[in-house]
């Protein structure tokens, strides 16, 4: 009985591992009302973010992201996402055993793409925007316990008074597997 019990745990800490991150990098951000017009980027991009598998190949994404006029500083956005990434193509893994030494190989790159509903609250102006967005990016396996991320973002928003904006930005950063 606590075989059985020990395996199920095992089997169902495997089936509801996720992943967790910080990302860093560039965005540009772009708003337009009415009566004018303004834009800002900067390398102050900053995202943290959990990964979790919905189904293979699908990947729910829960995250929250802070922008700087600054790198560390100044005026700022901040808000959370909520998507779902789909990776088509599953980690190709080879295996060959000769003489009872097994060799695998298997590809490093999980490229993605994704779509997500996205909220921002701009400090200075203190108003909330949000809308829809998409992603392109890619998932290098480094380690057992940890990869590389690199992803590109383009999202629009929308506000109050007939004002909008898009943010594209491109991130790169860390995973941690668990």
């Amino acid at each position: 009985m606590k075989k059985l019990l020990l395996s199920f745990l095992l089997i169902s800490t495997n089936v509801h591992a996720g992943k967790f991150g910080l990302t860093t990098g560039y965005y540009s951000l772009s708003s337009k009302s009415t009566t004018s017009a303004a834009s800002v980027s900067s390398i102050s991009s900053y995202n943290l973010f959990y990964f979790h598998e919905i189904r293979p190949n699908i990947v729910a994404d829960i995250s929250y992201s802070i922008l700087y006029e600054k790198v560390m500083g100044g005026d700022s956005s901040y808000g959370f996402n909520i998507g779902v990434n789909y990776f088509p193509f599953q980690t190709a893994t080879e295996s060959v055993t000769l003489d009872n030494v097994q060799i695998k190989s298997s590809s490093h790159f999980s490229p993605f793409v994704g779509l997500g509903f996205h909220q921002r609250q701009y400090q200075s102006i203190r108003s909330a925007y949000s809308g829809p967005g998409i992603k392109v990016g890619t998932i290098y396996g480094l380690r057992r316990s940890f990869d590389l991320i690199g992803e590109f973002r383009y999202i629009r928003l929308s506000g109050p008074v007939s004002t909008t904006a898009t943010e594209s930005s491109l991130n790169v950063g860390i995973v941690f597997n668990y």
